[in-house]
């Protein structure tokens, strides 16, 4: 299914990655001597923007993609898509069922999305965690948690740190993760999502006197997709601030 549009990494000299304005200190990397062939630039694109926005990214970065699989297949839909498999670091981008294979706007947003989840990626002590979402354990298995508040904070990193287009990708998602990171704060939300730290908001949320698992979990089913008054409800309940915060600890006291 992926042979026709496969991108085969290669060793390489350290030049095959270089774009303007590339840094010495990216020189020195060795990780960085993989060829990605036609998508060198923007994975160099990513590490420096990463380099220069969010370096206490960079380890765990360079990590993953010393062994990143990236492919590149059709799909049913008319849209970029993509899916990042953080059990055997596989990225996938899927092209629109129509059309030209190019390395279009759309082509690299969906590519840093994917990036953005590998870069938040961990398995730890048999636990997988990929930004906010989470393993937990249940009386019979492992569920998981924070599936919508994940694909909404990554999207609106996406948008934030890298030239995108004007669309409308996980609207609702990344509207709820919008109002989370305002009551939470931009710099300690986006240290959360890269350390895989979802604990952090659910203790936040405890703070301000809301059951913080149970609301990632509300806010984690499908439904909220579909049900505009479900998904106002859910989002009423965010404190707007750490004032307003403290007003609903004590209202629920």
């Amino acid at each position: 299914m992926f042979e026709k549009y496969k991108l085969k990494r290669r060793e390489e000299l350290l030049s095959k990655l270089r774009v303007k304005n590339t840094p010495s200190s990216i020189r020195g990397e060795e990780v960085l001597q993989r060829n990605f062939e036609e998508l060198n630039g923007d994975v160099a694109n990513f590490y420096l923007t990463l380099s220069e926005k969010l370096p206490y990214t960079i380890p765990n970065f360079l990590d993953k993609l010393s062994s990143l699989e990236i492919y590149i297949s059709r799909d049913e839909y008319d849209e970029h898509t993509g899916k990042y498999y953080s059990d055997n670091n596989v990225l996938l981008v899927y092209l629109p069922k129509t059309g030209e294979y190019e390395l279009s706007p759309e082509f690299r947003e969906t590519l840093y999305h994917e990036l953005l989840h590998m870069t938040s990626s961990y398995i730890s002590k048999d636990k997988k965690v990929s930004g906010f979402l989470t393993e937990i354990k249940t009386s019979f298995s492992k569920t998981e948690i924070g599936s919508l508040l994940n694909e909404g904070y990554t999207e609106l990193l996406t948008k934030r740190y890298f030239k995108c287009t004007d669309n409308e990708y996980y609207k609702k998602e990344v509207l709820l993760a919008s109002r989370i990171e305002e009551f939470i704060g931009r710099e300690e939300m986006e240290k959360a999502y890269f350390e895989g730290n979802l604990n952090y908001i659910i203790e936040r949320f405890d703070d301000a006197g809301i059951d913080g698992l149970s609301f990632i979990q509300e806010i984690s089913r499908p439904i909220l997709l579909i049900d505009d008054k479900y998904f106002n409800k859910l989002l009423n309940k965010i404190p707007k601030s750490k004032k307003d915060s403290v007003k609903k600890k004590q209202l629920n006291k």
